[in-house]
């Protein structure tokens, strides 16, 4: 909680000021300074009260320690809206100890909504425990998202899985975060 909690204060502190924009594997796919420094800020935090556990961060990558655990971080999802001043983005952590996931979190920060799970204990919004009900595909509201790719293969079952989407529940909505 305290990692979510202070990359998403670096987050709120430099949202729709100018930034440093790179772009990674393809166009749809960047990284800011505000990424790496909140990617920093998680990682020193965990390893303050979990030293010997591994780090899998979205920006540098897997520091194996041969632990059990593994931490895996989002520093910033959704750079693009970020980026663009969008205030739809959040910072989200999970850990797993071996190949289970035992907890995660989301933090959006500009709406200050803390999501977090623990195995065997449920999920809380706003440390309000969630009671989900069961409803049926075309009962809900649907998030899709597809990027740039140059893979046409690609793009065409994106599309096929979308149609299919859009036939068969009541609202679709993209964010890209």
């Amino acid at each position: 909680m305290e990692a979510l909690l202070a990359a998403g204060k670096i987050q709120k502190e430099n949202f729709n000021k100018a930034h440093q924009i790179s772009v990674k594997e393809s166009i749809n796919s960047i990284v800011t300074e505000v990424d790496v420094a909140s990617e920093q800020c998680i990682m020193d935090l965990i390893r303050k009260h979990f030293p010997d556990h591994n780090l899998l961060g979205e920006e540098s990558g897997l520091i194996d320690n041969r632990s059990d655990f593994t931490w895996v971080i989002d520093p910033l999802d959704g750079t693009s809206n970020y980026a663009a001043g969008i205030p739809w983005f959040g910072v989200l952590i999970a850990v797993f100890k071996e190949k289970e996931p035992v907890a995660a979190g989301a933090y959006l920060p500009m709406q200050d909504i803390v999501y977090f799970a623990e195995k065997g204990k449920g999920c809380f919004i706003k440390n309000i425990k969630v009671t989900l009900k069961t409803v049926s595909l075309h009962e809900s509201l649907f998030a899709f998202s597809t990027d740039f790719t140059a893979d046409e293969h690609e793009l065409e079952t994106g599309i096929s899985w979308y149609k299919y989407v859009l036939k068969n529940v009541r609202n679709v909505r993209s964010t890209n975060s």
